[in-house]
């Protein structure tokens, strides 16, 4: 059985005290190059998308904004919250789901599931990441497409930097020790 600190991602505290420093607005100019590359490489060009852990839903508002019908599911409810939010002010329409992706489950739903921001791969158990991979070919239609980011240990090595530090939209420098 996991501990409350190996599920630490499911801590609200945690995403509410990280968020200006993980969400810049910037990361929202990025989804939006990310999902055109998506895209282009999937060849997806329309359809019912699942955008598994979706965060403040960087990925739901562009793709929503092309016309996709957007599943957005997340196990945090404050991120979900901003997701929701985003996707109103842009005046688009998507559906949110408070679940964990262990279990979220629409069986031969979906054309095209992503998973981004390295989202895969935080469970201490490797049978509740494989459950993960079940629910995702369980929910795709026949011919669907999973789509997975992360970081590869190699090129973590290559780039690792023990400290970072960067400025902050309110002026505020941000040290941080890895």
């Amino acid at each position: 059985m996991a501990s409350d600190r190996d599920e630490w991602f499911a801590d609200e505290s945690i995403w509410k005290d990280l968020y200006p420093f993980t969400f810049p607005e910037s990361a929202f100019a990025v989804a939006e190059e990310q999902v055109e590359k998506i895209l282009r490489l999937t060849g997806v060009g329309g359809g019912k998308v699942l955008d598994l852990c979706c965060g403040p839903g960087r990925h739901a508002v562009a793709l929503a904004k092309r016309g996709f019908a957007v599943t957005a599911v997340d196990r945090t409810r404050f991120l979900l919250e901003h997701a929701r939010t985003r996707v109103g002010q842009a005046s688009l329409s998507a559906e949110f789901v408070l679940e964990d992706m262990r279990r979220f489950s629409r069986p031969e739903t979906f054309d095209l599931i992503i998973n981004f921001f390295t989202s895969f791969g935080y469970f201490v158990n490797q049978a509740d990441d494989l459950r993960v991979l079940e629910r995702v070919r369980e929910n795709l239609k026949p011919g669907g497409v999973f789509v997975l980011e992360m970081v590869s240990k190699e090129r973590l090595a290559r780039s690792f930097q023990a400290t970072t530090s960067r400025e902050l939209p309110n002026g505020d420098l941000l040290f941080e020790r890895h």
